[in-house]
């Protein structure tokens, strides 16, 4: 399909892996793209400018913008389990990182980020990063800041979501803004032992937290944003009350 031009790849049946285990890195504004029903990196993915794109699906589309740019994919339900995992590192300085993974109903669709995924901004505004599955965990590190502009955006789409380690949206100039985390869960978010910083020298940014039930532990959160649930654990020795974990102006 590739040779042909083609940028829809279909399963066809196939229950193959993709997986690295040494370092890939791209011309500047190029992408990686890694699709299989199974995708996993242990080595270091590299695009400068570009897009690192892991997905597993029945049929992936890659949509290219009009400078050529990989600026997106669509990602059918694959009928078998499928799985997306980082585990070492992911960087795409000024660009886009999507890890996505998606099934048929009553089948697995997991994301898992145990290493480094960064989009930073490198003397301009923060990239973003893409999470996106019907499980999806972090324990390691999500970074979208920026050294001199406003910080990127994190997006983390998931029936259950867990969140610890880092979630980092933040800028240190006297000038710039901090970024934006949304995590939409439509059933559970459970946030344990984390750190979500939003936060910038002139203005916060936005953390954005949406579940039926949000459970908190022993977690720190700089936000200025929003949190919508059906109901709120909060557990820990730390924060006690929703204005210690949320900030005093949050309902």
């Amino acid at each position: 399909a590739f040779m042909a031009g083609s940028t829809t790849f279909n399963r066809n049946g196939s229950t193959g892996k993709v997986i690295n285990e040494g370092t890939i890195q791209t011309s500047l504004n190029g992408y990686i793209a890694m699709l299989a029903p199974e995708v996993r990196n242990s080595g270091l993915l590299l695009a400068q400018s570009g897009t690192v794109a892991l997905a597993a699906g029945e049929s992936i589309t890659l949509n290219f913008g009009p400078t050529s740019k990989l600026d997106s994919i669509t990602v059918t339900e694959a009928q078998l389990d499928t799985l997306v995992e980082n585990r070492y590192a992911i960087k795409a300085p000024n660009g886009l990182v999507i890890l996505s993974a998606r099934a048929a109903n009553q089948l697995a669709a997991s994301v898992i980020n145990s290493g480094t995924i960064e989009a930073k901004g490198v003397s301009q505004q923060g990239g973003r990063i893409l999470l996106e599955g019907t499980s999806v965990a972090n324990t390691g590190t999500l970074d979208v800041s920026s050294d001199t502009a406003k910080a990127g955006t994190i997006q983390i789409n998931g029936k259950n979501v867990s969140l610890s380690g880092n979630v980092i949206a933040t800028s240190p100039t006297s000038n710039a803004e901090g970024g934006t985390v949304n995590v939409q869960a439509t059933q559970t978010l459970n946030v344990a032992q984390a750190n979500i910083n939003a936060s910038a020298q002139q203005q916060g940014g936005q953390i954005q937290l949406a579940a039926n039930q949000i459970n908190v532990a022993d977690a720190n959160l700089n936000v200025e944003g929003n949190i919508q649930c059906g109901s709120i654990s909060i557990q820990g020795a730390g924060p006690t009350t929703a204005a210690d974990v949320f900030g005093p102006n949050h309902p």
